[in-house]
């Protein structure tokens, strides 16, 4: 039971990080901080997400070892696309992860992810596409263009296929076309400029999971307040706004298939704290990036607290910040910048000033990987993170690690501060370890990894 626990929280901040990387993916889906051990930059902000995410994931299990065809073997996959009309989907591009069930891995709904690159291909004039695939193996099947969707509710995030030991034809599958959402975003009677826009499905009975997984159409407002989302999925859609100034507002929309739809959206201006980032020496920190937490929630009543990448507020030279857009009630503030580990401040009042916050420097940590003989080994990929107990890592850091150079060498920028554990990876050897002490701003030289 403890090994379930540790793979579903695992399995949910892997699922963040993949999933929204930029201020405007899912419903704020990403677990973790910003910039904590990885070198973030602000685009790479994902909206972090906390609080309660039991009963989210449907039909979790461990699974062991599927039966299937022979291994290697691999079958047509084919379908076609119709809209309603009966006209065939001419032109569309359809992509198709392949998954697999190894033994003791987990899964969410019916589909593996393998993080491999989905097969790509596109409909003929006939709607028609088909694929080569592995027999015995399962996948999703997806619409990336973002043009036209698939009809059906439940295949919103993508349309989960299992491969049985012969061909396939999934016959006629149904789509739609996406519908263009254009708007204004005023406060006082003037429109406001730089007010990012979120579309979203309104949760009703569909999975969180699927929620989680969906990737919104995003928006920004020109000078006039202006904005346009073209290919927006029709039926129930949430319109979210984003901004460091003004309080988030969302209006719930129906969007019917070739009926566009325009929207008025007013904000208000909300409470206001100021304060200082500085660093580990007390120095100020600019162009840092500061954010209040903010709780939604998706479907099934799941509450998540968020960081989001499009209400955050820079600092100057000073390193003085302004946030705005805030509630009467006390929030949770974060603070980061790339090379620095984030920071929390986590009971700022509105109308509060002079709140401090510190952003500690990341280290480097660099070596050399050698087998037995002391020979360099090269290509074998070295990462650093922090040690839950021997043979477990977590956290890992480095910007996801390196790969030795032809004298066995790397250097693993963005580690944070304190003991880390050193890793190096290979097909050819057992895995190396290493405990370092990793200081603030400094660069830890000279480690020697020997493996076996």
């Amino acid at each position: 039971m403890r090994l379930l626990a540790i793979i579903l929280v695992l399995l949910v901040l892997a699922a963040g990080a993949v999933f929204l990387l930029d201020s405007g993916g899912g419903l704020d889906p990403v677990s973790g901080d910003p910039g904590a051990g990885t070198g973030q930059t602000t685009d790479q902000l994902a909206d972090t997400q906390q609080g309660n995410i039991r009963d989210m994931v449907d039909g979790r299990e461990l699974v062991e070892d599927q039966p299937g065809a022979a291994s290697g073997s691999r079958i047509d996959l084919q379908g076609r696309l119709v809209f309603k009309s009966g006209a065939p989907a001419q032109g569309v591009a359809v992509a198709f992860g392949e998954g697999r069930a190894p033994r003791g891995s987990f899964r969410i709904g019916r589909t593996w992810q393998t993080g491999a690159e989905p097969l790509r291909t596109q409909t003929d004039d006939s709607g028609r596409f088909a694929f080569s695939v592995l027999s015995g193996k399962n996948g999703m099947l997806n619409l990336p263009g973002g043009e036209v969707h698939l009809a059906e509710d439940k295949f919103a995030s993508g349309m989960p296929v299992d491969i049985p030991a012969e061909p396939l034809d999934l016959g006629d599958i149904p789509v739609v076309e996406g519908v263009t959402l254009t708007g204004l975003v005023v406060a006082g009677g003037r429109g406001l400029e730089g007010v990012e826009i979120l579309t979203s499905r309104v949760a009703g009975s569909t999975n969180p999971v699927d929620l989680l997984m969906d990737r919104p159409a995003t928006a920004t407002t020109d000078d006039a307040g202006r904005f346009e989302v073209s290919g927006v999925r029709p039926g129930k859609v949430a319109v979210s706004t984003r901004s460091p100034e003004y309080v988030p507002a969302t209006q719930e929309i129906e969007l019917l298939e070739g009926q566009p739809r325009d929207v008025l959206i007013e904000l208000q201006q909300g409470g206001v704290v100021t304060g200082t980032v500085i660093d580990d020496l007390g120095q100020p920190v600019e162009g840092a990036r500061v954010s209040a937490s903010r709780t939604r929630e998706i479907a099934g009543g799941v509450q998540l607290r968020n960081f989001s990448g499009g209400e955050t507020a820079p600092t100057d030279v000073t390193g003085r910040f302004t946030l705005g857009g805030l509630t009467d009630e006390s929030v949770e503030l974060m603070a980061f910048k790339e090379g620095h580990r984030s920071e929390r401040y986590p009971d700022a009042k509105p109308g509060e000033r002079g709140v401090v916050m510190r952003l500690e420097r990341l280290g480097s940590v660099s070596g050399t990987l050698v087998d037995e003989d002391d020979v360099p080994i090269v290509g074998s990929a070295v990462s650093a993170g922090s040690g839950l107990r021997p043979g477990m890592m977590f956290a890992s850091q480095g910007r996801d690690g390196v790969r030795t150079d032809e004298e066995g060498k790397f250097v693993l920028e963005g580690v944070t501060p304190g003991e880390a554990r050193v890793v190096a990876e290979g097909e050819d050897h057992l895995d190396a370890t290493e405990d370092v002490e990793v200081r603030p701003g400094e660069a830890t030289s000279g480690l020697r990894l020997v493996a076996r």
